[in-house]
């Protein structure tokens, strides 16, 4: 029969007789005739973290190896049956099981003391190799979702179940468990961990040893390794923190420690951008809402005009079905429909009686003053602020300006803001008008549904006018 090549790496070379073993415990499979063979294995390292089996052919060899992936190390006869069984055990062992770790050591040999051992080192540092690769791949993969994430709760919520997963996911790793505690150092989340130690300060859940280090792991922003647990945290000095707390009876392998670092500088990496990003959200929010009460104000309506129309809109969009990113969009844009009025003259913005006609064309004009200072941006926000102050005057029938647009034509965006604002204005006092109440306003929304306004729309508002309601009256104008 031909000749099955063998790798060189699979055949263990000659050590010196001090090699140095690993501490846990590994399968030695013994595949040989001779019973002696098995006695002298186990007498050589006797006392030694090893289990063996014993097989006295290839064919219960096989059956062995099919069943203990986890096998350190084949001891063969190379003579086996001497028609190549044993060349064909290794090919089985190597291409059919696909096991590339264990170590084959081929007898006879003068020092097969000293072969087993090296055998047993050599599993052992690939097995940190494997580990090692594992680990890499599984701190990419985290990694790549942690950055997809809009929000801090889900963010560190992923990072304490993803860190204590890591972790355990060495078998030799004992009882690993975990918990992240707010900016407060009170613990909002377990991972392993009980759940009821949700509330409490972190400083209860804390060896003492680890306790004494949470100073210094706060103000240097590093992460400390303890012999029984690890504390580290996400987010800088200059930014609200949350610390994660790992604690484990055993840790696997000194690669673990690598991994956990790795994987929390991308943490704290992915923490430190949302944060940068909500920041920035935030001083939009600000920037909007500040520009939308100017407008209100020269315009003698109320500033909280325009914070009730961003919550009114948001929640009518939610109960149409919008995603939480619309939503958002939505609670942004809403406020700035008036923006255009920063271009009518005063004398005709703040005309307490009737308007000619051509007052009326210039006040209508506000619409698309607002689309053009709006839509110059190339953000998206802008713009969807820029299509809202320009339609939000359009009717569902066709009669509205500046455009004569009808049904869903008009933007989404720009249906909802026009049914919440028209709702805002009716129940507040104007300068031309005294206040109606939230029934009467009711009322005339339901009465416009498929002339002024999106039928849909106003339907859900009329169904659910109780939580606008509540929303208005939860953001009174100041006395």
């Amino acid at each position: 029969m031909p000749m099955v090549e063998i790798p060189v790496e699979d055949v263990v070379l000659f050590a010196s007789e001090d090699v140095h073993e690993p501490d846990e415990r590994r399968l030695v499979v013994i595949v040989d005739e001779d019973e002696a063979v098995h006695r002298r294995a186990r007498e050589m390292l006797a006392g030694r973290p090893v289990t063996f089996l014993s097989a006295y052919s290839t064919a219960g060899a096989r059956d062995m190896l099919r069943d203990h992936p986890e096998v350190a190390v084949v001891l063969l006869d190379d003579g086996l049956e001497r028609d190549g069984a044993g060349l064909r055990l290794m090919q089985f062992l190597r291409h059919e099981l696909g096991n590339h770790r264990a170590r084959v050591v081929l007898r006879p040999s003068q020092q097969l003391r000293t072969r087993l051992l090296v055998a047993l080192r050599e599993y052992h540092e690939i097995q940190l190799m494997t580990r090692a690769r594992e680990g890499m791949r599984s701190v990419l993969d985290a990694g790549r979702a942690l950055f997809a994430h809009r929000d801090v709760d889900g963010l560190v919520a992923q990072v304490l179940h993803d860190l204590v997963e890591l972790v355990a996911s060495d078998p030799h790793s004992l009882r690993v468990r975990g918990a992240v505690a707010s900016p407060d150092l009170v613990v909002c989340r377990t991972c392993r961990m009980d759940p009821d130690l949700v509330g409490r300060p972190l400083g209860d859940l804390l060896p003492p040893k680890t306790r004494h280090v949470l100073p210094m792991v706060l103000d240097r922003g590093t992460g400390v390794f303890r012999s029984d647990g690890y504390l580290g945290v996400l987010g800088d000095e200059d930014q609200s923190r949350h610390v994660l707390h790992l604690a484990w009876d055993h840790l696997g392998v000194d690669a673990d420690r690598d991994l956990v670092r790795l994987f929390m500088a991308n943490a704290s990496m992915a923490y430190r951008n949302l944060a940068l990003s909500k920041e920035i959200q935030v001083t939009q929010r600000e920037i909007i809402h500040t520009l939308s009460q100017v407008v209100e104000t020269r315009s003698n309506e109320t500033a909280n005009h325009v914070l009730r129309v961003g919550l009114l809109a948001a929640r009518l969009g939610e109960l149409a079905g919008l995603s939480p990113t619309e939503i958002d969009v939505l609670r942004m844009v809403a406020p700035m429909h008036d923006v255009g009025k920063v271009g009518i003259p005063d004398a005709v913005l703040l005309k307490p009686g009737a308007l000619t006609d051509e007052e009326r064309r210039l006040i209508n004009g506000h619409t698309i003053i607002g689309h053009t200072i709006l839509s110059r941006s190339e953000r998206r926000m802008l713009r969807a602020a820029a299509v809202v102050a320009l339609q939000h005057h359009e009717r569902w029938d066709g009669g509205g300006y500046p455009e004569g647009l009808a049904g869903e034509a008009i933007h989404l965006h720009a249906r909802i803001t026009a049914i919440v604002d028209v709702y805002d204005a009716l129940t507040q006092d104007r300068v031309y008008r005294p206040a109606m109440s939230h029934e009467r306003a009711i009322e005339l929304i339901a009465s416009d549904a498929g002339q002024a306004f999106d039928p849909q729309l106003a339907g859900i508002l009329v169904t659910h006018e109780a939580e606008f309601r509540a929303i208005r009256d939860a953001h009174p104008d100041e006395a």
